[in-house]
C-alpha cells in the first residue's frame, strides 16, 4: 500500500481481505453518495455479514478482520463525503417571472446550485434573472406533451442531468361556475393540471433511469384551494383538488415501483406575491353574481396589499424540506406540507368536518357492505 502502511500488523492473505471488504463497503458508499445527491440524512444501509471472514480473509490476530472492515468504510465514506461536497444539484422550475418561481431562482443561485428557469416569453420576463446565473428557457406549460418532453431533454443536456423538478407556474380564473364557460375552465385545468402532469410525465424517464430505485424529487407547488373550496374560485380550486388527487396516486405508485423518487405538494395559503393581482376575473355575465365578483375583487386587492404569509420564507423553507436540512433534518417528509396559517386553518377544519361526517354516517356507510366481501385485493400497495 502506497504512502504508507495504515495497518502495519496485518499478516496472510492481506490483499484478498482488504478486495472483500471494499466490496462490501463500497455499496455502503454508494448509498451515502446517493443520500447526499438526494440530501438525505446520512444513514447507511446495513450489509450482510454472512461471509465466514476466517475462510475468506486470513488475519494476524483477533479482531483484525473487523479493523479492516472499519478502516476501510472510514476512508471510503470520508471519500465519497469530500466527493460531494462539491456536488451542485440541478433545478428545473416553471413560472419564474415573479413570486415563488423567483424566489427559487434567486435562493438556489445564491446556495450555488444549478437553477433552469423557465417561463414564457422568457427572453423579457425573465431578463431579470439572467444576472443570478441561471439558465433561462422559454416554456409554455400548457404546450404538447412531445414539446414538454423535448424541452426536458434540453435541460438534461444542459447540466448532464436533472435533479428537482419544480411545477409551479399557476394561473387563477375567477368566477362563479355559472359564469365560467367551458373554455374558461379548460384555461385554468391545461395551465394547473394538465401542465404539472405532463411535465411530470416528461421527467418521470430520466428520474427513473437513475439507480435501481430511481432519483429525484417533484415538487408540486399546490395551494389550500387543493382541499378547501371557496365561493367564485371553482375553476381554480377544480384544477387544484385535480392536481392533489393525481399526485396522491403518483406517491403510492413511486413508493412501489421507484421509491427513491419523492413527490412533494406545497399547500401554501395567501403570501406575498402578485398572483393576486393578477387573478382573471370573469365579465360580468349573470348580474345575479354581481355582488360575488364584486366582493372577490375587493378581497383579491385586500391580499395583495396585506398578505399573511412571507413568500421569502416560504421558499427558504421549502428548499429546506427538500435538501432535508433545516426545519426538515430527522423527519420523514410527508406527501403535503401546509403553509401558512390560513392554509393549516383550513386543514383543520377540512378534518374536523370529515371526522364528524364518517362517525356520524359510518352506520349507514357499512350498511352497503356485502356481507362476505372480503376486502381490496392486497397485490396492490396502498
Amino acid at each position: 500500500m502506497t504512502g504508507g502502511c495504515l495497518l502495519p500488523t496485518m499478516q496472510g492473505n492481506t490483499a484478498t481481505a482488504i478486495v472483500w471488504h471494499c466490496k462490501r463497503v463500497l455499496s455502503e458508499c454508494a448509498c451515502v453518495s446517493d443520500r447526499l445527491k438526494l440530501n438525505k440524512p446520512l444513514i447507511p444501509q446495513p450489509y450482510s455479514d454472512s461471509l465466514d471472514l476466517k475462510t475468506a480473509s486470513p488475519l494476524a490476530g483477533p479482531g483484525a478482520s473487523q479493523i479492516v472492515l472499519k478502516t476501510i468504510r472510514a476512508i471510503l465514506i470520508s471519500l465519497t463525503l469530500k466527493s460531494n461536497k462539491d456536488f451542485r444539484p440541478t433545478w428545473f422550475i416553471t413560472g419564474c417571472s415573479s413570486g415563488f418561481g423567483e424566489q427559487f431562482v434567486r435562493q438556489l443561485r445564491a446556495r450555488g446550485d444549478n437553477v433552469i428557469a423557465t417561463g414564457r416569453n422568457a427572453e423579457t420576463k425573465l431578463a431579470h434573472l439572467k444576472e443570478t446565473g441561471a439558465t433561462i428557457l422559454e416554456l409554455d406549460v400548457t404546450a404538447p406533451q412531445e414539446e414538454l418532453n423535448a424541452k426536458f431533454q434540453q435541460a438534461i443536456d444542459i447540466y448532464g442531468g436533472v435533479d428537482v423538478l419544480v411545477n409551479n407556474a399557476g394561473y387563477i380564473q375567477c368566477g362563479a361556475i355559472e359564469e365560467l364557460t367551458p373554455e374558461d375552465m379548460k384555461r385554468s385545468l391545461d395551465t394547473n393540471f394538465h401542465g404539472p402532469i405532463n411535465l411530470t410525465r416528461a421527467a418521470l424517464p430520466h428520474f427513473r433511469s437513475k439507480g435501481e430505485k430511481g432519483q429525484g424529487m417533484i415538487i408540486y407547488m399546490g395551494s389550500q384551494s387543493g382541499f378547501w373550496g371557496e365561493p367564485a374560485a371553482s375553476a381554480y380550486c377544480a384544477s387544484k383538488f385535480a392536481l392533489e388527487g393525481a399526485v396522491e396516486s403518483l406517491s403510492k405508485e413511486l413508493g412501489w415501483l421507484a421509491p427513491g423518487i419523492k413527490p412533494l405538494i406545497i399547500e401554501a395559503g395567501i403570501f406575498s406575491t402578485e398572483v393576486m393581482r393578477n387573478i382573471n376575473h370573469v365579465p360580468y355575465r349573470v348580474d345575479f353574481y354581481r355582488g360575488l365578483n364584486d366582493a372577490c375583487r375587493v378581497r383579491g386587492e385586500g391580499n395583495y396589499r396585506n398578505p399573511p404569509g412571507n413568500a421569502v420564507d416560504l421558499i427558504a423553507k421549502v428548499i429546506q424540506i427538500a435538501k432535508g436540512e433545516g426545519i426538515a433534518e430527522g423527519k420523514e417528509i410527508p406527501l403535503r406540507v401546509p403553509f401558512g396559517s390560513d392554509s393549516l386553518g383550513f386543514l383543520k377544519e377540512k378534518a374536523r368536518d370529515m371526522m364528524r361526517i364518517a362517525e356520524e354516517w359510518e352506520e349507514v356507510a357499512r350498511s352497503t357492505d356485502f356481507p362476505d366481501h372480503k376486502g381490496p385485493m392486497p397485490d396492490i400497495p396502498a
